[in-house]
């Protein structure tokens, strides 16, 4: 470390001197008037010993000093709410009674967050509100925030579901996005037992008021599933905003299963579902053959954008068909400082595989890459409580996504086993060459082992942001404070600033973990589907400048849940 000198070092060092010739000097009376002079040369001699030895303590003091000062840590905010409750309470346009599954009222889930780069700490969130039981919410809201998240206001996109003035029952994955103009963003999906629809709305006041929603599009096939949609909004061409969503097509069987809408309204559900028979029949199994043998089905990726702020979508059109008994999900478009954007998704293939692989766009969407190529190989795995065991709804099929917005490196992250490992834990690779090669997985989060417990040391639900300095931030909920009442989980953070000589496909270089929840809570206090307890499949992890947000759902009591955040600043 090159050493440099300044006055504070300098104060230092005279500071540590004085203590040093005091702490000397009574020393030397003490023992001079119990011992007698004979003893003096003995004491010159480990006095100049002491002397050394605290000059050195000293150096080794300044050094630190200086090397804590050339890394220091991020300072964490305070804990903040972003909304509790449910605005739909009083809402009677969708017959919540009359409808088929458990409703889970005031329970808010699966975020997304959005920070508005024209405007510091304009901040806009969208989530699901009053998750069912099988697939879907009553609602979708946003939060919005423009003092970098102390204060929440919460707005509804109008024109959703029936209990925001739509046409459909119930809506999912709430998107948030901010042009390079402002213009702000909010992407949903709508959907009945025989409709789906994707819904584009739009607000030119950073999220405080809607116009009416434009269907990008609106399937009233019953066959067909839209689902796991996003949005990015280029913030290069301001204007233009791209969308990409699966849309599941079961040949042979439709939607609805006999249990209203559990099938066709829950994507994510029916992707691992339909995963599992795969990987049955791929074994052998003579029924999950039988099964696939009369269940066709496939899932291509869909895209649509915009040119001008929102006003209108292109038609929306497949970019990737990946075959019969095939699938995309989890799709996400990410943009580098060339203009250039990828299509990140999850790849379900006929024999049950898994890779995260992506598709590319040189010109804004216009047209795309044929043949994708892979980041790397999941296998799917989820979390199960670790007392009881039972099943818990995460996004162990849906990968984190980020691009450095100055070097255009890509980076994911995702929740799996590493290759020869029983734990469960956030990977994280990466790509600094335009996505031509990628780092061998690596684990990143920093939960300890348990020998009380080992399923205590899963990790899961992970979500990463590339800084504009190019610092990495990776947040995950895990189970490391469990106890024996109630399924304990927590919510963290960590960083990573990469270099030549340290990059972030290196694990160790991962550290300066924060915990983000000031107590543990239960998640079998989450709303319960039938994939298991769900806070969600992803969450939202957004930077601006050395600001850096994270959005995540925690259980306030049984079948409720709150969305929170807590402000990182980073060094």
């Amino acid at each position: 470390m090159t050493r440099v000198k300044t006055a504070r070092h300098s104060g230092l060092r005279g500071y540590f001197a004085r203590i040093t010739a005091v702490f000397t000097a009574l020393i030397m009376v003490v023992i001079n008037t119990v011992l007698g002079d004979f003893s003096m040369s003995f004491i010159n001699t480990r006095r100049r010993h002491l002397v050394a030895g605290l000059s050195l303590a000293a150096v080794a003091a300044t050094a630190a000093g200086a090397c804590a000062a050339t890394n220091p840590a991020p300072i964490l905010g305070p804990l903040l709410r972003i909304t509790s409750g449910s605005p739909f309470f009083a809402c009677t346009a969708d017959n919540k009674a009359g409808q088929i599954g458990i409703n889970f009222g005031s329970s808010i889930i699966e975020p997304w967050l959005a920070v508005d780069p024209t405007k510091p700490g304009h901040l806009l969130s969208g989530q699901q509100q009053d998750r069912w039981s099988n697939g879907g919410a009553r609602g979708l809201d946003a939060g919005l925030s423009t003092d970098g998240g102390k204060h929440w206001k919460i707005t509804i996109p109008n024109g959703i579901s029936l209990c925001s003035g739509g046409r459909l029952p119930r809506a999912s994955d709430a998107w948030t996005g901010f042009g390079g103009d402002g213009t702000a963003y909010f992407f949903s999906l709508a959907f009945s037992n025989t409709e789906s629809a994707m819904l584009a709305s739009r607000s030119t006041d950073g999220g405080l008021t809607w116009a009416a929603p434009v269907a990008v599009i609106d399937d009233t096939d019953p066959l067909a599933f839209n689902d796991k949609n996003s949005l990015t909004a280029d913030t290069i061409i301001h204007g233009n905003a791209y969308t990409v969503w699966d849309r599941g097509y079961n040949a042979s069987g439709g939607r609805d299963n006999g249990e209203g809408l559990s099938a066709g309204g829950d994507g994510v559900q029916r992707a691992r579902d339909r995963l599992t028979l795969l990987r049955l029949a791929a074994r052998g199994d003579a029924p999950a053959l039988a099964a696939i043998k009369t269940q066709t089905s496939h899932g291509p990726t869909y895209f649509s954008r915009t040119t001008d702020s929102g006003l209108t979508w292109s038609k929306a059109v497949p970019i990737y068909d990946p075959g019969a008994n095939a699938q995309t999900i989890g799709n996400v478009v990410v943009e580098v400082p060339s203009g250039e954007i990828f299509d990140f998704f999850t790849k379900i293939s006929a024999a049950g595989n898994l890779t995260i692989a992506f598709v590319r766009s040189t010109d804004h969407g216009a047209t795309w890459s044929k043949i994708p190529q892979t980041a790397a190989v999941m296998a799917g795995n989820g979390p199960v409580t670790p007392d009881l065991g039972k099943p818990m709804r995460t996004g162990d099929i849906i990968p984190s996504i980020a691009a450095d917005p100055a070097t255009g490196a890509l980076y994911v992250a995702w929740q799996d086993k590493l290759a020869g490992s029983t734990t469960l834990g956030l990977l994280f690779t990466q790509s600094t060459d335009d996505g031509k090669t990628w780092s061998a997985p690596v684990r990143i989060n920093q939960t300890p082992a348990s020998t009380a417990n080992p399923l205590r040391a899963q990790a899961f639900n992970g979500a990463i942001v590339a800084t504009t300095d190019g610092t990495l931030v990776a947040t995950y909920y895990d189970f490391r404070n469990d106890t024996a009442t109630g399924e304990l989980a927590d919510v963290w953070a960590l960083t990573c600033k990469p270099n030549t000589t340290a990059p972030c496909s290196v694990a160790a270089n991962w550290g300066r973990e924060m915990r983000l929840t000031k107590a543990s809570f239960d998640v079998t206090q989450a709303p319960l589907t039938s994939g298991g307890y769900f806070l969600g499949d992803y969450f939202g992890l957004a930077a601006q400048g050395r600001q850096v947000w994270p959005a995540f759902t925690a259980t306030v009591s049984a079948g409720h849940s709150a969305l929170f955040t807590r402000p990182i600043t980073l060094p």
